[in-house]
């Protein structure tokens, strides 16, 4: 979670969380991490693979799949 916002590291995974489908249904690659906002690699958007900046707040959750 963000709790651990300090831990946050490039190529850790996050997850966006969906209300309505009560269920993380997004996930994408870290790459760099900012005072309030990830740049991302994600895939499925739009047909593609993109990168993003995301707000910290809109992240459900990081997982760390290199440790």
């Amino acid at each position: 979670g963000l709790s651990q916002q300090e831990n946050i590291r490039p190529a850790d995974l996050f997850g966006i969380y969906s209300q309505g489908l009560r269920r993380i249904n997004h996930v994408g690659i870290v790459r760099k991490l900012g005072d309030r906002y990830i740049l991302t690699v994600e895939g499925n958007v739009a047909n593609g693979v993109l990168s993003k900046r995301r707000p910290l707040a809109t992240v459900y959750a990081f997982s760390n799949w290199l440790d």
